[in-house]
């Protein structure tokens, strides 16, 4: 492997740059500036411009938005190989939520109007841009409908499951969701109180569908879960 293609390995995990070739990698590599954050750090505010577009390397990022009553609800997680914000990088702004660091976290940073030409020069990346959106609509269309149809335990084991099928990780005895959230944030992000959430995950562990794990879900048994997904 050349030491270029070794600079570059790293944009290879994004599905946006998915097919694009050596040339418009190396425009990207070059338009990009690496950002490094300690966990707990903002990224940017809601209501901010949209000056940038980020890219995650690695670590995790919660989206969150906050209601004029000042109700938070975490809307995403953000893994390697994200982007981020998928609203208002096209018109300027304003960011729709806020974007908080969750572990150690690097981010390559291209400035929105040099993401812009890029878009607009290539085919590849604007097909590439178009599915990655469509697949955030649908995803945040699942959790509007599921919040006004479906019950507290089916909402959180429907976000595991959706979880484990684009981030899990395989293990010998079941696949490891990496989610270092609280009780009181995954209750944020599933739209209900944590004593709730506590009730639910419990009454899960005694099943022996999940096992709480310190820095996120191991789902022992998917089977079960999905029974209660449904």
């Amino acid at each position: 492997m050349t030491q270029t293609n070794s600079r570059l390995d790293y944009l290879r995990q994004f599905p946006l740059f998915a097919g694009l070739d050596e040339g418009t990698l190396q425009r990207i590599n070059d338009l990009a500036l690496e950002r490094r954050y300690k966990g707990g750090m903002f990224i940017f505010l809601q209501g901010e411009p949209v000056d940038s577009v980020y890219f995650l390397r690695t670590g995790m990022v919660k989206a969150t938005r906050t209601s004029e009553d000042g109700r938070e609800q975490i809307m995403s997680i953000l893994y390697p190989g994200d982007f981020f914000p998928h609203v208002g990088f096209l018109g300027g702004g304003p960011a729709p939520g806020t974007t908080m660091t969750m572990t150690e976290t690097v981010l390559s940073v291209i400035r929105r109007e040099d993401f812009l030409r890029l878009v607009k020069e290539n085919p590849t990346l604007f097909v590439n841009l178009l599915q990655t959106l469509e697949r955030r609509i649908r995803i945040l269309q699942d959790q509007v409908e599921s919040l006004g149809l479906r019950s507290v335990p089916s909402r959180l084991a429907g976000i595991l499951l959706r979880l484990a099928e684009e981030r899990g990780e395989k293990r010998k005895n079941g696949v490891f969701v990496r989610l270092p959230l609280s009780q009181q944030e995954l209750a944020y992000m599933v739209g209900t109180t944590r004593e709730t959430v506590s009730r639910v995950l419990s009454e899960l562990r005694r099943q022996g569908a999940i096992s709480l794990e310190r820095d996120g879900i191991l789902i022992l048994n998917a089977e079960t879960l999905a029974r209660w997904g449904e």
